[in-house]
């Protein structure tokens, strides 16, 4: 696909003007570089149904959650930036600029930095924190996929073919990883298509799109949008969705018998186990030469500690020390959904008549 000559719309010339709820609104616009993964359901954290409820300003505030990860990122930008530069030798360039699709309007980008590589060329910089644990998504010189759709959206709306992203994952300048990302243009045009597709049917004609992709962060949105009200009528089903939670019945049904079987073979498993260990006493290793000359069989008893706090502590430390059971302790509430089958008690007249009888 032959490259597109055009340049970005400067929608929003310095962002940093703007009050929290103005930058909300701008972002409200459009569709966003880190909504891109949401739209193809790649996200980690929200659906499409989230995503449309903040587009419409009817998203509810979750403004606490996570809110120190995500202020450590913002932080951490400058210094990620700085050990990019050092670590490649480019010139970075701070732009504070909103910029728009002009060909696709509805697409918007927020970048933390440019590139001006020594050709006079630009790219775009993309600044990370992460944790060790998640250094798994980087291997073999690739980033988190919904990363790599955001980048895309970010090369369509600028104009540019060339990404790096910068990742600092400890508290050292070696503790960093940069990923270089070309332009797909097969990928951008598949997002364009998606993202088009989300803007126009579901945003534009104000009609939430039906929950798909990760089952886990539909369940995750709909405790934050429902709190739930005792006193609110019964919902009436339909039969389809009588026809699901029936169905939900039988899978947990066979779900039961299956966790059956896995408690007897736990039980076969352990009972293996108990000679094994009643030789070996004190020592921590047992092993046996399978005899062909390349595997052993290996059986390692060794001890561990570990610290928990039973529930009767919990009650002592909130009855002797309330103030740091108070600081440390928190009460989670939840809705917790459930299906049976139950008889339905007979009507009062029904009742009433076998009695005369």
């Amino acid at each position: 696909m032959p490259k597109l000559d055009y340049s970005p719309i400067i929608l929003i010339q310095d962002t940093t003007k703007l009050t929290r709820e103005e930058w909300l609104e701008a972002r409200r616009q459009g569709i966003g570089g880190s909504d891109a993964a949401i739209v193809m359901e790649e996200s980690p954290w929200k659906t499409k149904a989230d995503l449309y409820l903040d587009k419409l300003g009817l998203a509810p505030d979750t403004d606490d959650e996570n809110w120190v990860q995500k202020e450590i990122g913002k932080l951490l930008e400058p210094l990620i930036a700085r050990i990019f530069e050092k670590k490649t030798g480019f010139h970075i360039v701070d732009t504070h600029a909103m910029y728009q699709h002009p060909i696709y309007p509805f697409m918007i980008a927020d970048i933390d930095y440019l590139i001006q590589f020594d050709d006079g060329t630009y790219g775009i910089l993309e600044c990370k924190h992460t944790e060790r644990y998640n250094l798994g998504e980087w291997e073999n010189d690739s980033q988190p996929y919904h990363y790599t759709l955001q980048g895309a959206h970010y090369m369509s709306v600028l104009n540019l073919d060339k990404l790096y992203f910068a990742c600092l994952y400890g508290n050292s300048e070696n503790d960093f990883l940069r990923r270089y990302m070309e332009r797909d243009y097969e990928l951008e045009q598949q997002l364009i298509l998606e993202e088009l597709d989300f803007w126009q049917n579901y945003v534009q004609k104000k009609t939430a799109p039906p929950f798909g992709g990760k089952t886990d962060l539909a369940l995750a949105s709909l405790r934050r949008r429902y709190r739930g009200n005792a006193d609110a009528d019964a919902i009436k089903l339909t039969q389809p969705e009588a026809q699901m939670l029936l169905e939900a019945l039988e899978l947990k049904k066979q779900k039961s018998e299956l966790e059956k079987q896995v408690k007897t073979l736990d039980e076969r498993i352990k009972h293996c186990y108990v000679p094994i260990m009643d030789r070996m006493g004190d020592s921590c290793k047992a092993v046996y030469d399978m005899g062909d000359g390349k595997q052993e069989l290996v059986a390692t008893w060794n001890p561990y500690s570990r610290k928990t706090v039973t529930a009767d502590n919990i009650e002592k430390l909130q009855l002797h020390y309330p103030s740091i059971y108070k600081k440390y302790v928190t009460d989670s509430a939840y809705r917790r959904f459930d299906v049976k089958l139950k008889t339905k008690p007979k009507a009062k007249g029904a009742q009433q008549g076998k009695t005369a009888a």
